[in-house]
């Protein structure tokens, strides 16, 4: 008796972790697609990985939709202005647009989907 309910708890549980593991992987992945433009450099593209992955940690640790969403919408206002800075300390750096696309892009994504797998239709 006592088998079976424990085969049922993990069944239950099963979905929970999938989505759980599913975000960073996905965040991951879109931030590596769009960031696979030629105009950006080396610095650009670990600087998108970097915040693609804190993203996805974050959204792991809080379980608060509003709390991820004002989260998300700051990570997608920072990297508004993060390569404004970048410009402006490195005149040789990539254009503004080249950084501010996929890092903009990528936060709405993961935004999107995390609020589609915590309010599932």
């Amino acid at each position: 008796m006592s088998i079976q309910r424990n085969n049922r708890d993990k069944d239950v549980n099963a979905p929970k972790i999938i989505k759980k593991t599913s975000l960073p992987c996905f965040s991951v992945f879109v931030s590596l697609s769009l960031s696979l433009s030629p105009s950006l450099s080396l610095c650009s593209h670990f600087l998108i990985l970097f915040f693609t992955l804190l993203f996805s940690l974050y959204s792991l640790i809080i379980h608060s939709l509003i709390l991820q969403t004002c989260l998300g919408f700051f990570f997608i206002f920072f990297s508004l202005l993060l390569p404004h800075f970048l410009h402006k300390v490195n005149s040789n750096s990539s254009p503004f647009y080249s950084f501010l696309l996929p890092q903009a892009l990528s936060s709405f994504f993961i935004l999107t989907l995390n609020a589609s797998i915590k309010n599932p239709p």
